[in-house]
């Protein structure tokens, strides 16, 4: 297990309120955090405020101006009573690959006073998915999932948080990563090699015609649905909104390859979005062959 402890102390640990502690944490495939924490204070007398930083932290910004710091610490003056700081870092190898094409990113989060509200989010790397069906996979339970457009995130809200805590995501490798399949046909020269081949081109024939017919009583029943539950348009983003719209365009049904097609865009963002909105049942998602099948189950009322 990673463990990031995040300090913050003052000369005197009553002469402040912490109201509000957001944290943004980005993974990327290579391992790295990129971190983002705002802090909110009110009623603050102290001069100088020591922030302790996780060992290793670099490329240290302070309102987007980078900073250097003395053993890990930072000593910020507030000259304020309702103070703001935006503090930002980035650190590496912080993920930790646990076989499998499966990844986990586990911390415990300190604090020395009980901020009011914590808002916590982790985007995992582009591309990555998670598993809600397993719930040792987001540690504590999440408020809720999004997406940016690009990748998953998972985000936590709390009031009045026990801390410390440890918060921890566990994710897996690309979704619809395509296999190579070596050009060996061609240098095949033995009759017994080329009578398997033409039985396997048989079976696979068969198989796409069954999934064919599969597919069309599929859009029949579709087609026939003439009222679907309606979710308030607010509730979306732009992105989101763009998916559902193109779903409704193609009858309610749709293939993900040929929706990435239709849109433009690439398959990790089709695939953020498309898993985010099967999370929240909006849409239903099939798998049939190497592609999926996506069916529109909720529609957006303006």
């Amino acid at each position: 297990m990673i463990i990031l402890f995040i300090t913050i102390f003052s000369q005197n640990s009553t002469a402040y309120n912490l109201e509000s502690v957001q944290i943004k944490d980005s993974l990327t495939e290579t391992g790295k955090l990129l971190e983002e924490m705002t802090l909110i204070m009110t009623n603050n007398t102290n001069d100088i405020l020591n922030l302790h930083l996780p060992k290793d932290a670099y490329n240290i910004k302070i309102s987007g101006k980078e900073t250097k710091t003395e053993n890990n610490t930072l000593n910020l003056k507030t000259a304020c009573v309702d103070c703001k700081i935006t503090l930002s870092y980035e650190l590496k190898n912080i993920v930790k690959n646990i076989g499998a094409d499966t990844d986990i990113f586990s911390r415990t989060m300190y604090l020395p006073k009980q901020p009011a509200n914590l808002i916590y989010s982790i985007k995992i790397p582009i591309g990555k998915k998670i598993n809600l069906n397993d719930n040792t996979n987001i540690i504590p339970k999440n408020s809720h999932i999004s997406t940016d457009g690009e990748g998953i995130i998972v985000n936590w809200e709390e009031q009045n948080p026990d801390l410390p805590k440890i918060y921890q995501v566990k994710y897996s490798g690309h979704e619809n990563s395509e296999e190579i399949i070596p050009e060996y046909v061609n240098e095949l020269k033995e009759t017994s090699v080329l009578i398997i081949i033409l039985i396997a081109l048989i079976l696979g024939l068969i198989a796409g015609w069954h999934g064919q017919i599969i597919h069309t009583n599929r859009k029949k029943q579709i087609t026939k649905k003439t009222e679907i539950t309606e979710i308030p348009s607010s509730l979306f983003n732009p992105d989101e909104k763009i998916i559902i719209n193109k779903i409704k365009e193609n009858n309610n049904q749709i293939k993900q390859k040929e929706l990435g097609k239709q849109l433009n865009w690439s398959k990790s963002k089709v695939s953020a979005i498309i898993t985010n909105l099967e999370y929240k049942k909006i849409i239903r998602r099939e798998k049939i062959g190497r592609n999926y099948d996506i069916f529109l189950e909720k529609d957006m009322s303006e």
